[in-house]
């Protein structure tokens, strides 16, 4: 019985979607009308990204002070977000980044004093909506731009405080200013990955150009630190289909096997398209034993059916 449950036990861990830490991740904004509750998003997600906290004052924002408006409760997401939130990191194995900024809501950290105070205020975000493991800036965009050296001091304080916290970016794609200031992030130690995004602008969400323009992202950061954003919308311009994106990233995956992963844009969208990018694109993404993974998958149900009556 030991030997079965070895055998068992091997075989999960071998198909195991998350064996080599890539990410699937998806945005979950907080302002539609009913949404998916934290812990019934498709599995295939194992990074969410709470979207999104905003600058009190509006931008660039006064004080540095951030706040976060709670999601509607049509399905209970407001209610129990902070159980859910727990629910997902420690029964899922799930990260949960909040994102900052984003949708025009620049900010500006000019000294510490700001600085200080926007740390403070994500630290009682812990205590408020339930203990995110990660931070996405998302706070330089258009007009605004990184103050570099602030967000670097933010960011190993939070990493101090709170060991194994994720540190984001969702660059523009196409900015010298966006790749030197995620360089510096990176080379602090101040930044885990950045996911440039590649929709919502002319020609973003091409194939040929999300290809060709990763390679200036790799090569300013290095593979490990590099994530691709899709926004899957069918029928939208500067926007793709899930198969546009599966053919996207199997050529991105030929050429760079160890690319971070990816991310889409939004999981509220792809549950109303029927969880497409989550369950086409987030395999092609964890599943290292390609090959092998339909025997394993396979022998892994067969054995656990086979033998399940000796565990009961």
């Amino acid at each position: 019985m030991l030997t079965i449950l070895a055998i068992v036990s091997i075989l999960y861990l071998i198909s195991s979607n998350n064996i080599d830490g890539k990410i699937v991740g998806g945005y979950w904004p907080n302002w539609v009308d009913s949404p998916i509750r934290i812990r019934d998003v498709n599995m295939n997600y194992n990074l969410i990204y709470l979207f999104h906290a905003q600058p009190v004052g509006g931008p660039p924002g006064t004080t540095g002070e951030v706040y976060f408006n709670r999601p509607r409760d049509g399905r209970g997401a407001n209610t129990h977000l902070k159980e859910d939130i727990l629910y997902a990191k420690t029964v899922q194995n799930r990260s949960i980044i909040l994102s900052v900024g984003g949708a025009k809501n620049g900010m500006s950290f000019p000294n510490r004093t700001k600085s200080q105070t926007f740390l403070d205020s994500i630290v009682s975000f812990q205590e408020k909506i339930g203990a995110f493991n990660g931070l996405d800036w998302n706070t330089f965009e258009a007009e605004q731009a990184p103050d570099t050296d602030e967000m670097i001091w933010i960011s190993l304080e939070l990493k101090r405080r709170y060991p194994g916290f994720l540190i984001t970016a969702p660059p523009a794609a196409w900015s010298k200013r966006d790749l030197a200031f995620c360089q510096a992030m990176v080379q602090a130690g101040a930044m885990d990955y950045a996911a440039p995004q590649y929709y919502s602008g002319p020609n973003l969400a091409n194939q040929s150009y999300i290809v060709n323009n990763t390679d200036r992202w790799v090569s300013a950061l290095g593979v490990s630190h590099v994530v691709v954003g899709f926004g899957i919308n069918p029928g939208v311009r500067n926007y793709m289909t899930v198969d546009q994106a599966v053919a996207t990233w199997k050529e991105l995956r030929n050429k760079y096997p160890d690319l971070r992963g990816v991310f889409g844009w939004q999981i509220h969208k792809d549950e109303a398209l029927g969880w497409g990018f989550a369950n086409n694109v987030g395999p092609l993404v964890t599943v290292t034993t390609n090959d092998c993974q339909p025997f394993f998958s396979f022998m892994l149900s067969f054995l656990s059916f086979l033998f399940s009556p000796f565990f009961l």
